[in-house]
């Protein structure tokens, strides 16, 4: 297996620069590409290259999980404090009810509350007062929360919570992490099998590591080389690394 070391600042979706040995003083000049990338340098005073794009995948699941829940409550005109206490309950409500299923206090955060008027207008007076706050809560807990999300509405309409998931976000960046450099090395290594089999036995060493991108998507989602996805909508999804070699010939 070729050796390959990666680095990387964040996840998915973009080009991670990787630095390339390059043996010598050669410059190789393309007449074409065919065959999935396959190129031939015309010039026999230098080395003839093939370069081909390798792929690698794997499938993974995600380890944090992000829910954004907005409450509201309305109350009287000029009810600010009514409207707020209001909101202070739903929010215990809503806290007791994910607590429940095993998630940490700490997993919680409660932005202020925000209040505004509007409903029936006499004059400038207006008769209804909105206070709404967004709640949310992240864990490594994944199924767990994933659940609570998708039945909260149901659950706590009957307790007179007016509550709508803002979204729901499924996160992998140290599974990502953990994977990167094995897919780049696969990658590589599908590269070479590539290569072998347009050029058998004249396949030399490789030359050059040029680009390794990485992609992350829903596990059974379409995607290619030129996709920039970054998936947060599923708690399955698949790590495909993509990486562009150039080999020397015999």
């Amino acid at each position: 297996m070729e050796n390959v070391t990666t680095s990387s600042g964040g996840i998915t979706g973009r080009w991670l620069a990787i630095a390339s040995s390059v043996v010598g003083i050669a410059l190789v000049i393309s007449a074409g590409l065919i065959a999935r990338g396959y190129a031939k340098s015309k010039d026999v005073s230098y080395p003839y290259t093939v370069v081909l794009t390798g792929q690698a995948d794997r499938v993974i699941e995600s380890d944090t999980a992000k829910w954004s829940v907005r409450l509201t409550r309305s109350a009287a005109a000029n009810a600010t404090s009514t409207a707020a206490a209001m909101l202070k309950q739903d929010g215990e409500a809503l806290r007791a009810y994910v607590k429940a299923a095993g998630i940490d206090d700490a997993d919680f955060s409660f932005q202020p509350v925000k209040t505004s008027s509007g409903g029936y207008y006499e004059g400038d007076q207006s008769y209804t007062t909105y206070a709404d706050q967004i709640v949310v809560i992240q864990s490594k807990k994944v199924q767990e929360l994933g659940s609570l999300a998708e039945h909260a509405t149901d659950a706590l309409i009957e307790k007179g919570i007016t509550l709508y998931t803002d979204r729901t976000e499924f996160f992998a960046d140290q599974t990502i992490r953990d994977v990167e450099k094995e897919l780049a090395q696969k990658a590589v290594q599908d590269a070479r099998e590539q290569a072998a089999s347009f050029v058998g036995k004249q396949l030399g060493k490789m030359r050059a590591l040029t680009d390794v991108r990485y992609t992350v998507a829903p596990e059974y989602a379409m995607q290619d080389a030129y996709s920039y996805s970054q998936d947060t909508s599923s708690i399955k999804k698949k790590v495909t690394a993509y990486a562009m070699v150039t080999f020397d010939l015999k």
